[in-house]
């Protein structure tokens, strides 16, 4: 059986680690261990309800070194709606914001919860709504921060 074993969540990889008495190598006491576990944290970047209104609106802002993550949530689409998702990346201090990538959704969403994948960045990544056709409608919005302890 291969190892890590297909599928497997990264903290049950890290707690099958720990878990292995026999530290031959490391040699790591339970204070040094409980201090690797900690090295990346989640810190609470953004949770709200953005409220469309045509325009490009700003979800979230990360504008510190470290990885942002998060979901939309798309349930209140209807019929005859459109939203663009957009991502953007800050290159260097004083930069601009450049676009990464957007995606269209329209209508009712039969998977509602928009998983905005990984966006590492040192000096900002920016994740935008603009709903540009249908009601405006509610977005609730969850994001994290992925830093180093």
């Amino acid at each position: 059986m291969p190892y890590p074993p297909q599928g497997a969540a990264p903290a049950d990889i890290a707690a099958s680690v720990w878990a292995y008495t026999a530290r031959r190598l490391t040699n790591l006491d339970d204070v040094r261990a409980a201090r690797i576990d900690e090295i990346v944290t989640l810190e609470e970047a953004a949770v709200g309800t953005l409220t469309a209104d045509g325009s490009l609106q700003d979800v979230v802002e990360l504008t510190a070194l470290g990885t942002l993550e998060g979901h939309i949530d798309l349930v209140n689409m209807q019929a005859g709606d459109t939203v663009v998702i957009s991502e953007y990346i800050k290159m260097k201090t004083g930069g601009t914001y450049r676009l990464y990538d957007s995606a269209t959704y329209n209508n009712a969403q039969t998977k509602p919860s928009l998983h905005v994948v990984k966006l590492p960045g040192k000096y900002g990544v920016v994740v935008r709504l603009q709903q540009t056709a249908g009601v405006n409608r509610d977005y609730d919005y969850n994001f994290f921060r992925e830093v180093l302890a």
